[in-house]
């Protein structure tokens, strides 16, 4: 009887296994729509409970991940209207037990150069059926990425101690102010609080505030935007080598953020050319350009209203030309009969 147990168990185990693997095998070969966008009862309550045990990890990150883990793909779509979705809900618990929102003090460290402070975060990306953190490091005075990496869900504080020491060296030294984290786990280890110990400080914003972080948080939007569309011209790489693919697409992105995406909060320049110190050449040859092109529009305004007018006024002069015709024509002939019926 206990062997028989023991098979029915094993036998819906392996039953379990296989429809993961034949819904994971349709979202990636038939396209199926990207995940579910609502969570379960069970779902809720775990998240809930997710928030109240572990505040620093988000609560809408955290109902996310729940479906993330148990769907082989989940698209940004997914992701965001499970994020609302889990947004509403502690919204309307918090009102409920009348727990007011309150923002907690926290001074803000202030940039007024580069190398100063310095912002963190991991993102997950999930492509070719796998599931990867890429984390980065930026300089907050001008939005460069000073470093971007990949590696297989989930990122530990070595990664991001390897992070910050790949980041000191892309820069020459670390940020003179400090360097700002959430409290996830990978920040809060020994790992990587040995590693920048005595290099710079480190602040750890308060607890589910990402408005804090907001510069690296907004950040990650375009970042993943950027990584994804990447991967969707991507050829599919081999199996066992997605990790690299991931990475060559990581290089490709800090590229196209750093030197080809100009900022508005920047004055329209790239970071790259606030890195180098040549802004200010830039700002100035974009106003030229906007004079320019200006300049250029009024004068085309200019003659197409003159080819217009040109225009109507030759077709007004053609019609009177062809009126006065009719009316002389007209007379003449009224002339004659005129002359014929007097005789």
């Amino acid at each position: 009887m206990e062997r028989l147990k023991l098979s029915v168990t094993q036998f819906w185990a392996q039953a379990e296994e296989v429809g993961s693997r034949l819904r994971r095998w349709l979202r990636e070969r038939v396209g199926l729509a990207g995940g579910r966008k609502q969570l379960t009862d069970t779902e809720v309550e775990a998240a809930m409970n997710r928030i109240l045990e572990h505040p620093w990890m988000g609560g809408k990150k955290g109902a996310a991940n729940l479906v993330h883990d148990r769907e082989a793909w989940v698209g940004a779509e997914s992701y965001d209207a499970i994020k609302a979705q889990m947004a509403r809900l502690a919204g309307e618990e918090l009102a409920r037990r009348r727990v007011p929102r309150e923002t907690p003090s926290f001074d803000m460290p202030q940039a007024t150069g580069l190398h100063q402070v310095w912002s963190s975060d991991l993102a997950e990306i999930k492509a070719w059926g796998k599931h990867f953190d890429v984390g980065t490091f930026m300089d907050i005075y001008n939005q460069e990425h000073l470093v971007l990496e990949a590696i297989e869900h989930p990122a530990d504080s070595h990664f991001v101690r390897d992070l910050f020491e790949v980041a000191c060296e892309h820069r020459g030294n670390p940020p003179t102010v400090c360097t700002k984290t959430d409290r996830g786990g990978q920040y809060r280890a020994a790992a990587f609080n040995e590693a920048i110990a005595g290099c710079t400080q480190h602040v750890k914003i308060p607890p589910g505030c990402p408005w804090f972080n907001g510069e690296v948080e907004r950040g990650n939007r375009d970042l993943k935007a950027i990584i994804y569309g990447l991967i969707a011209r991507a050829r599919r790489p081999e199996p066992g080598h997605e990790l690299s693919a991931l990475l060559a697409i990581c290089s490709r992105a800090r590229s196209i953020l750093n030197d080809r995406i100009s900022r508005p909060s920047l004055g329209n320049v790239t970071p790259t050319d606030v890195a180098r110190g040549v802004q200010d050449e830039v700002k100035q040859g974009n106003r030229e350009f906007v004079a320019s092109e200006r300049q250029a529009r009024k004068q085309r305004l200019a003659e197409t209203c003159a080819g217009a007018w040109k225009d109507g006024l030759q077709a007004l002069l053609h019609v009177a030309e062809r009126s006065t015709a009719e009316l002389l024509r007209f007379l003449r002939l009224s002339h004659h009969d005129y002359a014929f019926l007097s005789k």
